[in-house]
């Protein structure tokens, strides 16, 4: 029932893709994870590659202001 209800005022393509970015985020968070376990490069890298993560994160947020 709240299935129903929740398609009369969604975009069924909206969820489906935050469903595939939660699912792209999380593979990619576990493989920078267990890289930075195994090498190190440098705080340099981190930071970077912090900026990128949040500037990704940032298109959730989009998504759901979409939605």
């Amino acid at each position: 029932i709240l299935k129903n209800l929740l398609s009369n005022y969604t975009y069924k393509i909206l969820i489906y893709l935050k469903i595939l970015f939660v699912t792209i985020i999380m593979l990619i968070t576990i493989i920078s994870a267990s890289i930075q376990i195994i090498f190190d490069f440098g705080q340099t890298f981190n930071n970077i590659l912090e900026w990128k993560y949040f500037c990704f994160l940032l298109t959730f947020y989009l998504l759901s202001v979409m939605l």
